[in-house]
């Protein structure tokens, strides 16, 4: 990536800049089925939610084959899970 593709500072923050680096990035990654990590924070991957099976329309009753799905799957690193669950308990103490 070249330096003129990330803006400059008269399109918005610096922040905004680095955020839509990072989503456009992401956004690649997960198109081409390969993971995407943050450093510090976590990786996202896209894998098959299911095989492709059978179900009933609510509606009509009718028998219908439903398509196996790709679906993005977000898996943080340890130390934020760390984090989050000191949070919730302190949360849930109070």
């Amino acid at each position: 990536m070249e330096k003129s593709e990330f803006g400059s500072p008269d399109h918005g923050t610096y922040a905004g800049v680095a955020l839509e680096v990072i989503l456009h990035t992401m956004e690649d990654a997960t198109k081409r089925n390969d993971p995407f990590t943050l450093m510090g924070f976590g990786t996202w991957e896209v894998r098959d939610r299911a095989h492709t099976r059978k179900g009933l329309n609510p509606r009509t009753k009718d028998a219908v084959e439903i398509p196996q799905l790709k679906t993005p799957i977000f898996k943080s690193v340890p130390m934020l899970k760390k984090d989050y669950e000191t949070v919730v308990k302190k949360r849930d103490e109070e």
